[in-house]
């Protein structure tokens, strides 16, 4: 009996510091607040730009007038395979306005399509992220000269994401308390999307985005 005794403590005694130490480090994940912990799975990002296609017109009649760009992106990055940067995916919707009459109204020039991204983020509240990816859109367009068609357009996407939760950490918990959103950046990227079509010069400049971007 004695000895019996004597084991159970022996090996009590044994499970007291992997006890604490498993404490510790569930504490150390509780100080973490859930917003830098979470691995959102979704995101919403919308961009412009003053400067669509580069500085190529697509027609005579559009001179110098530039092609302004309002792009709207849906992606979902499987929270699995975020161990290594992040990978995401999904729809995109784009309008491209022209001022000056040239186009019989603001959605004479709109396009659906998609992209693949990579986000080069390996750590909690990485302050700057790196990206790049690919994007295909279908452009549709109608001029007032009487030009109207459609043509796929593909190409190269470059940026720099600056995560908006370490300017402020305390706004970035109350916003996903309060809508779920987990991080939101400021996006600057660089898109070279080129096409052909018989109907317009040929499409192939790069062009610069700006916009923001909200993860959840």
């Amino acid at each position: 009996m004695r000895n019996t005794l004597f084991s159970i403590f022996f090996f009590m005694c044994l499970g007291v510091p992997f006890s604490a130490q498993a404490d510790t480090e569930n504490l150390d994940d509780f100080q973490i607040p859930l917003f830098q912990r979470k691995k959102p799975q979704w995101g919403v990002e919308i961009t412009t730009t003053l400067n669509a296609f580069g500085t190529h017109a697509l027609t005579p009649s559009q001179g110098s007038t530039p092609a302004y760009g309002l792009t709207f992106h849906l992606e979902y990055q499987p929270a699995i395979l975020q161990s290594y940067g992040v990978l995401s995916l999904g729809p995109s919707f784009a309008l491209y306005p022209i001022s000056g009459g040239i186009t019989p109204s603001l959605f004479s020039l709109l396009s659906v399509g998609g992209r693949v991204l990579y986000q080069a983020r390996y750590w909690r509240e990485q302050p700057i992220v790196p990206m790049l990816g690919y994007a295909v859109e279908y452009l549709n367009f109608h001029f007032n000269s009487g030009i109207q068609g459609s043509t796929l357009l593909k190409g190269p996407v470059l940026g720099l994401w600056m995560l908006l939760n370490v300017l402020e950490s305390t706004a970035a918990a109350q916003m996903y308390m309060s809508t779920g959103i987990s991080r939101s950046y400021l996006v600057l990227e660089w898109r070279n999307l080129h096409g052909e079509s018989p109907d317009l010069a040929i499409i192939d400049g790069g062009s610069y985005y700006l916009g923001l971007r909200f993860e959840f």
